[in-house]
Parts: structure tokens; C-alpha cells; sequence
């Protein structure tokens, strides 16, 4: 059974896939393709204005509250993949690193609260989601670009998790239905003879490993 019978506006394949008729889109072709065009230069337009307000703001007067507020605006942009351009999900992505970047700058000696984090994980679900999934990669086949940039924006995720943590305390994590990030700072004696596996696509393969080695 196709997503929502197609709407009326399709026919559903063996294969619960909807074959659109002519000037419908989406998986359940329930928008026609003007209204998407619409919705997704809408989206850019609401973006760049949050963008702009932020970046003109004075640095030294922005709040944690205002990063929150940012992110809170950033996944509402975000949360629906169809609506996004790739150049909206570039700009969204360098936005969102700039939001994790600027709130380390703000709580300087303290950590960045687990709320804070918890509001940059909806954000970076939304951005993988985006960039990854299947239908929509698809249709782009050059994926290397977003997925350097998704990784860049999650290492600097990774790092700000940490920031200011006891080394050794508890790992903070954040769980979301497209990725899921562990992050815990270690310190040179726990690192040591750190290993990382590595699993294989191949299942009757063993995973690879990866020792950091104990001198350095």
C-alpha cells in the first residue's frame, strides 16, 4: 500500500511506490510541483533572514538564549527535507556550525548544557536527513559535498559536547532517528592502547580495527 493512496493524484506500484500524474510531487503526491517550488524558496527566504539577523547581531551581546532560540527556528526550517534546495541545506549546515562554535565561545569556562546539545541534535537529524535520504540522494549524484560538510558540522558537534568536560566523567550522548553521536573526553592514560572497530559492510567479514598506540 502506497503513503496516503497517492492522494488521488497518483498510482500505486507492486512495489508501494507512487507514480505521480502530471504536475504532482512528493513520495505521496500530495503537493503540486508550483506549490513546492513555492514552499522551498519559502524556506530559503526564512533561512537567510534568520541568518542575516544573527550574523548582524554584536557577538559579545549574544545570549545562550539567543542559541537556543536559533536552533529552535534552524529545525522548524529543516524538518521538512522535500522543501530543501541544496543551497539551503548548505546554508543551514554553516549556520548550524556557527551556532556550536558561538555557543562555546559563550559559556567559556563552563560546559555547554545538555538542552543546548539536545537542540543541536534535532538540528543535525534534520540536515542528515536532508542530505541522506534515499529518495532525495537519489536524485543527487554527487553526495560528496553535503556529506563532507554533514561530517564537518558533527565533528564540531562532537568536540563542543565535550568542551569543558572532566575527562573520564560520563558520556554525552545524543540518540535521533537519523545518527546518533557518543562523545566523552579522555585523557592521555585512557586513550592509550585506545581500540576502534571498524564493522565491514560484509557480514561474513570480521570488523577492522585500529589501535592508537600507548607511546606518543
Amino acid at each position: 500500500k502506497c503513503i496516503n493512496d497517492c492522494s488521488n493524484h497518483g498510482l500505486c506500484t507492486r512495489d508501494s511506490k507512487c507514480v505521480c500524474e502530471s504536475g504532482w510531487v512528493l513520495d505521496d503526491c500530495s503537493i503540486t510541483s508550483i506549490e513546492l517550488e513555492s514552499r522551498t524558496t519559502l524556506r530559503h527566504e526564512l533561512l537567510q533572514a534568520v541568518v542575516t539577523v544573527f550574523n548582524e547581531t554584536n557577538s559579545a551581546s549574544i545570549t545562550m538564549e539567543d542559541i537556543k532560540l536559533n536552533s529552535v527556528i534552524l529545525t522548524d526550517i529543516t524538518r521538512v527535507p522535500a522543501e530543501l534546495e541544496p543551497k539551503t541545506k548548505t546554508m543551514a549546515t554553516q549556520f548550524f556550525t556557527s551556532l556550536v562554535e558561538t555557543s562555546a565561545t559563550i559559556v567559556q569556562q563552563t560546559a555547554i548544557d545538555e538542552e543546548v546539545i539536545e537542540l543541536f541534535g534535532n538540528v543535525i537529524n534534520n540536515l542528515a536527513i536532508a542530505s541522506f535520504r534515499s529518495d532525495i540522494a537519489a536524485q543527487n549524484k554527487n553526495l560528496k559535498p553535503e556529506y563532507e560538510l554533514i561530517s564537518s558540522a558533527v565533528d564540531t558537534l562532537s568536540v563542543a559536547m565535550t568542551f569543558n568536560r572532566v575527562p573520564n566523567e560520563q558520556e554525552i550522548v545524543i540518540v535521533q532517528p537519523a545518527l546518533s553521536i557518543s562523545a566523552v573526553r579522555q585523557d592521555v592514560a585512557n586513550i592509550a592502547q585506545y581500540t576502534v572497530l571498524v564493522p565491514s559492510h560484509d557480514k561474513n567479514l570480521r570488523p577492522s580495527s585500529v589501535t592508537i598506540p600507548s607511546k606518543f
